[in-house]
């Protein structure tokens, strides 16, 4: 076997997740809404910004993205000396490989099943860990001395530990971890060390030349995978329609959660409430400015605390700026009309978040049909449980 070299990637990914942290704390907000627009400004995952808007690089950097000094170290603490012992083993492209194939998995899973806003390395780090108890039940033996204790059973206390630890705190996305841990125990059932060919059983150096193929085996794997798994996470489901008073209905994306607003308007939030589409009727003869700022606008601002800084009208547009838990938003109320009645449509986005407003609002409106919409929820009973 060749002579280790460094352990450049686990350095790096190390250093990064440092980086990114110190960063986000610099710019930490002392509310809830700023924590979490902070952590998806730096990166960190949310469904229907994936799924629903095309926001696909945070399936990684989400990963470089933790909450606290505690979640980071821990993460850390688990990562760089599993990390450094795989890189040593098996090479840099494979672990460098290995770490996509985790990292996906993982997150893909988060996708199907974690509707809210998760960040952190701990799927890569159960999918090292899952890697290294099959990869040390295969090469255990044949492994240098100074990383064994690395491989094998070793690790499987901790991701056992850790993962039944996760079951009794709901912040935990334990979707990310369980996927992870079977994408590593799954790749290290391919993986080799350094000059082995790639598969399922272990083959010895002299086979290398003869079997050039085996080389496609793990990056071909890795490939269908994350496929499968892609295709799995953004299967089609049916958008949820909101009324729009007695005029029609409108869709939002489908992975908007459906719920109520603070005056009991029809509303679908994502990304932690952050982006949100309400549905509201505008009475006969009303103004839109001089009743949406009596009659929603100045109650929901005492309820919330939040503060008007601007508000305009363009045509059957009102667009709206102001300020919550630190935090500028824009809220455009748009006019629908049809039969003789009108609708408010409300769309509300952190006022930076540019295209994630203008796409979220192109959407909505361009599925409004005029006409009688029912309900969402069967009962107002059903509809409570939502909120």
């Amino acid at each position: 076997m060749r002579r280790p070299r460094p352990p450049l990637v686990t350095l790096a990914l190390c250093a990064a997740c440092v980086a990114v942290f110190a960063h986000v704390s610099a710019r930490a907000g002392d509310t809830p809404t700023a924590f979490v627009t902070n952590l998806l400004d730096h990166g960190a995952k949310a469904p229907a910004l994936v799924l629903d808007l095309g926001e696909g690089y945070r399936l990684l950097t989400s990963h470089f993205v933790h909450t606290s000094w505690t979640h980071l170290g821990f993460n850390l603490a688990l990562l760089f000396p599993v990390g450094a012992a795989l890189e040593q083993v098996v090479g840099r492209r494979r672990y460098a490989a290995l770490l996509l194939a985790c990292g996906l998995s993982a997150n893909l899973a988060s996708l199907a099943l974690t509707p809210g806003v998760s960040a952190g390395a701990s799927g890569l780090v159960f999918g090292l860990l899952g890697a290294a108890i099959t990869f040390g039940l295969r090469y255990g033996p044949r492994l240098p001395p100074r990383v064994r204790v690395h491989f094998g059973l070793f690790p499987l206390p901790f991701a056992a530990l850790t993962l039944a630890l996760g079951l009794f705190d709901p912040r935990i996305d334990v979707a990310s971890h369980v996927a992870g841990l079977a994408g590593g125990l799954l790749a290290g059932a391919v993986l080799a060390p350094v000059g082995w060919p790639l598969g399922v059983l272990p083959h010895p150096p002299a086979l290398v030349a003869r079997r050039p193929l085996t080389a496609c085996a793990f990056p071909a794997g890795v490939a269908a995978a994350v496929a499968v798994a892609w295709a799995l996470a953004a299967r089609g489901s049916r958008p949820p329609a909101l009324p729009v008073g007695t005029v029609g209905q409108v869709n939002v994306p489908a992975r908007f959660q459906v719920g109520f607003g603070p005056l009991g308007t029809y509303r679908a939030e994502a990304a932690g409430g952050l982006l949100a589409v309400e549905t509201d009727a505008l009475p006969p003869g009303a103004s839109l400015a001089g009743w949406y700022a009596t009659q929603r606008l100045a109650p929901i601002a005492r309820a919330e605390g939040a503060r008007v800084t601007a508000v305009w009208r363009a045509g059957d547009t009102l667009r709206i700026r102001f300020v919550r838990g630190g935090v500028r938003f824009v809220r455009t109320v748009d006019v629908v009309a049809a039969g003789g009645h009108r609708g408010l449509v409300v769309v509300e986005a952190p006022a930076h978040w540019r295209r994630a407003h203008r796409e979220t609002r192109r959407r909505v409106l361009g599925s409004f049909r005029g006409d009688e919409a029912a309900a969402p929820f069967e009962s107002p009973r059903a509809a409570a449980t939502l909120r």
